[in-house]
């Protein structure tokens, strides 16, 4: 199972830093590696929200369904998927700092390839999703930061 948690501080209020995060329309702007976002069945502040995602990870371009489980507006977003096999999930936490906002990124993947496969997550896969997550946050407070300069 690959496991990662992630942190930084936004100089955004915590309103403009959940509201960027939940249009899932823009994260091919922020997010590495993502293509396209389709089929979302409702807004991502709603749990049961659903949406597919496709993806290139490692080289190969991959499709997910992810679903939205659980939120409590603008300070939390938990997200379950299911890509090709392998189960993953991911929690946002936001909580106000001051005029910015702390956010704390967990996530989890648990690929279904036995004894080889958790060799593999060891290897390759922990690394490069540690590595893709970090670009993304840094994408994603760059893109938040920048839009707070411009009056809502």
């Amino acid at each position: 199972m690959a496991h990662g948690t992630m942190t930084d501080h936004f100089d955004v209020p915590i309103e403009r830093v959940f509201d960027l995060y939940i249009d899932v329309k823009r994260w091919p702007e922020w997010m590495p590696g993502l293509v396209e976002i389709k089929e979302v069945t409702g807004p991502l502040d709603t749990a049961g929200t659903r949406f597919r995602e496709v993806s290139r990870f490692l080289g190969r371009t991959m499709e997910s369904w992810d679903e939205i489980a659980e939120v409590e507006r603008p300070r939390l977003v938990k997200m379950t998927g299911l890509t090709e096999g392998a189960k993953s999930s991911m929690t946002l936490r936001l909580t106000p700092a001051g005029q910015g906002t702390d956010v704390v990124i967990d996530f989890d993947m648990e690929t279904p390839a036995g004894f080889f496969g958790h060799i593999a997550d060891r290897l390759f896969i922990d690394r490069a999703m540690d590595r893709q997550g970090r670009h993304a946050l840094e994408n994603f407070k760059a893109l938040v930061e920048a839009e707070a300069l411009v009056p809502a």
